[in-house]
């Protein structure tokens, strides 16, 4: 469930992303010259602007619609970051964050800059925990994972390791 700024209660779920109208009607939306809507669920809907909505979902990663013009991209594809299932989406001041199965994505808002944070960063577990997030502007992000709760410095988050992409050993 997510409130929109036009005060719309959309709902996702199984195969389908709609919401509700003024009348209390609802109304399915889909994806112009698209079905990715109808071949996945819908779990996480963050408005980033009077247009555009991040979708979360469970096998296709995260999804950017457009409203205006029912295009749907593929965040994921864009960042080149591996994220088939969105875990969170939330909005801070200054940040977007992602928590996906194994790591999570903050997108700095004003520049677009993308940080992904994994277990090599020192997240305390390798993997997290579906939905189980809290943002507190005052403490940080609260994430749930299989070992415990972890409280977030989202400004502060950087990589301990350069991702160079190939690593020996001996």
């Amino acid at each position: 469930l997510y409130r929109d700024k036009q005060h719309r209660l959309w709902v996702g779920g199984n195969k389908f992303l709609g919401y509700f109208n003024a009348d209390g009607g609802f109304q399915q939306v889909e994806g112009h010259d698209n079905d990715v809507l109808k071949t996945t669920m819908v779990n996480q809907i963050l408005q980033i602007d009077d247009e555009h909505f991040w979708i979360g979902t469970r096998s296709k990663g995260m999804l950017e619609f457009n409203l205006n013009t029912s295009e749907i991209r593929s965040l994921d594809q864009a960042w080149q970051v591996d994220c088939d299932g969105v875990y969170f989406v939330t909005d801070t001041q200054d940040f977007r964050i992602v928590g996906c199965p194994k790591k999570i994505i903050r997108q700095q808002k004003q520049s677009g800059e993308l940080l992904v944070i994994g277990a090599t960063d020192g997240l305390i577990a390798q993997e997290l925990n579906e939905g189980a997030f809290y943002y507190d502007t005052s403490r940080g992000l609260y994430v749930g994972t299989p070992e415990g709760v972890m409280l977030l410095d989202v400004p502060s988050m950087k990589n301990r390791i350069a991702d160079v992409g190939v690593v020996m050993e001996s």
